[in-house]
């Protein structure tokens, strides 16, 4: 049974179809999220790009089964309109209408992209579990909690929003407004912003002959690969980072009485030498015994998520 999903994020928007009987993309697309796009703009990319897929697959009208999106931040409680999504510039935007528009009697579903990406995971990494956070590290902090087997949604039915709990309040200013929130220091963006000073301002780093000194060209894929290579500049930003990342899965893992914290999202890619050192920090520092797992589906997460959301209607 094919359906479209979309993880539709502060950086990229990525599509596919999924099979959601072998939960397998069988076709998608990535596409730079335009700037100051609004959600009528995403709308319509939604359907070209759905349009290039149905015709790949020989699909006629694009009639797949539904349509899901994941969305960073605040939906309201029918998960209609997008309340807040800082990252995106988008306030009480009725982004299910909007969709609809292009796709007639074919269901539109949303879901905030944490909860999108943990849905995913139950057929993954989370499979079996109970009791359960998950962050999605990315351009911002998404994240969902799984609790007694049940996805947390709280009285108005938005989801649990972990990124925005300040964790130092003396900490870096934050896309909400606040300092310090997990977000603020747990990101991508964090990460890549730590990573053009170290170009700016240090042109000895191996982080500015990886890049040539354009700053511009630095990714958190950048900062990981230096620091494994033993730049002196790129580790003091990777172990300032796993600080703040070990506080904030202690912080999920001690609040939920969670038996484990999952880390999904692209900064999940970086792989054993994130997560060795993640875990050792967070059992020395906090003394958290949780489990701390990667992500099964990684960046496909949002994407075979929000083609699931069907079932949880």
């Amino acid at each position: 049974m094919l359906r479209l999903g979309f993880d539709v994020g502060g950086t990229y928007i990525k599509a596919g179809v999924v099979d959601t009987n072998l939960i397998k993309i069988v076709s998608r697309r990535i596409i730079p999220f335009p700037s100051d796009a609004s959600y009528t703009d995403v709308a319509e990319l939604v359907y070209a790009l759905s349009s290039e897929m149905a015709a790949e697959l020989k699909i006629q009208n694009c009639r797949f089964k539904s349509v899901g999106l994941a969305l960073p931040g605040i939906l309201n409680e029918d998960r209609s309109v997008l309340k807040r999504a800082y990252n995106l510039g988008w306030y009480d935007a009725p982004v299910r209408a909007a969709v609809q528009n292009y796709f007639s009697d074919v269901p539109v579903y949303l879901e905030n992209d944490a909860n999108a990406a943990l849905i995913a995971e139950r057929h993954g990494a989370l499979r079996g579990c109970k009791n359960v956070v998950l962050l999605t590290l990315g351009t911002g902090v998404g994240s969902g909690v799984l609790l007694n087997g049940a996805l947390l949604r709280g009285e108005s039915g938005s989801s649990a929003e972990l990124g925005h709990v300040r964790l130092f309040p003396d900490g870096p200013k934050c896309s909400c407004g606040n300092r310090g929130c997990i977000e603020a220091l747990c990101s991508a963006t964090w990460l890549t912003e730590e990573g053009k000073k170290s170009v700016i301002n240090s042109p000895t780093s191996l982080m500015y002959k990886k890049t040539d000194g354009d700053a511009g060209k630095i990714t958190p894929k950048t900062v990981f690969d230096s620091a494994k290579e033993g730049d002196g500049y790129a580790l003091a930003i990777f172990n300032k980072y796993v600080d703040s990342l070990a506080a904030a899965v202690a912080y999920c893992a001690d609040r939920f009485n969670a038996g484990a914290v999952a880390i999904g999202g692209g900064i999940s890619m970086a792989g054993f030498f994130l997560f060795s050192a993640l875990k050792a920090r967070v059992k020395e520092m906090h003394g958290c015994r949780c489990r701390i797992l990667p992500a099964m589906f990684a960046n496909d997460a949002g994407i075979i998520g929000a083609a699931l959301l069907y079932k949880f209607q």
